[in-house]
């Protein structure tokens, strides 16, 4: 069963911003087009990368986050940080993970 954040990739609509919670590398190399980066990496510059995402985010009306599988939880940090801010976006995790999606 889903939690009530959670979203399975066949029911992803059009037009949502995809937010990779996963490492840089991973990111770049198989990364949802259009995606950006928010992950929790320590090496990573966090005020840079939250700053750019709340942009982006700004700018739709929902947010789907995902990390490397369903056991990752990453994703669920990142997305309850999202949900933190106030924006005013609807924002789920994806179910499974980037590996639900297929690539």
């Amino acid at each position: 069963m889903l939690k009530p954040d959670e979203i399975c990739a066949a029911d992803v609509p059009p037009g949502v911003l995809w937010v990779d919670a996963r490492p840089r590398a991973d990111w770049i190399r198989t990364g949802m087009p259009g995606s950006i980066l928010w992950n929790l990496d320590p090496a990573e510059d966090a005020q840079q990368l939250e700053a750019e995402a709340v942009g982006r985010i700004l700018n739709h009306a929902e947010v789907v986050v995902y990390c490397g599988d369903e056991s990752c939880g990453t994703s669920r940090q990142v997305a309850d940080r999202i949900r933190s801010l106030g924006l005013g976006v609807r924002v789920r995790v994806l179910f499974g993970g980037w590996r639900s999606l297929g690539l």
